[in-house]
């Protein structure tokens, strides 16, 4: 899983969930195949306005108060059902459910995340970080 502020949001958020070209050719064809119309010979300026429209969602202030999550490899079952895979959240409640697992923070700190333990990752107004511009 992923989850940033605004601040992470230009690499972890963006990187994480940006869509290219391909993908989007990809879903037309299989539109396509489905009985949708669609135009299989798109010109590529579409597709790239497609992509930089959709990206840019992925991207939103520092001060903003929320936190964006991605769910990578999402597991949906019997056990597990159906939902967000990624979205935006103020707060986010994890159990781990792995043994030998490891919590990374910012892609440099780990700390043992085994079974049965919980993290609670909230935004809280007098932690934010504060910058000034001059």
């Amino acid at each position: 899983m992923i989850a940033c502020t605004g601040t992470g949001s230009t690499s972890w958020n963006y990187n994480g969930n940006r869509l290219t070209s391909q993908t989007v050719k990809d879903v037309m064809s299989v539109m396509d195949e489905m009985g949708f119309q669609t135009d299989n010979n798109i010109d590529e300026k579409i597709l790239d306005e497609i992509c930089k429209r959709y990206n840019s969602k992925l991207i939103f202030e520092p001060t903003a108060p929320k936190m964006a999550f991605t769910v990578r490899d999402p597991v949906f079952n019997a056990t597990f059902p159906k939902t967000f895979a990624r979205g935006f959240a103020n707060r986010i409640r994890v159990k781990s459910r792995c043994t030998h697992a490891h919590l990374v923070l910012d892609g440099s700190t780990s700390v043992p995340f085994n079974q049965g333990t919980e993290v609670i990752l909230e935004l809280i107004p007098d932690d934010a970080l504060q910058t000034f511009k001059h």
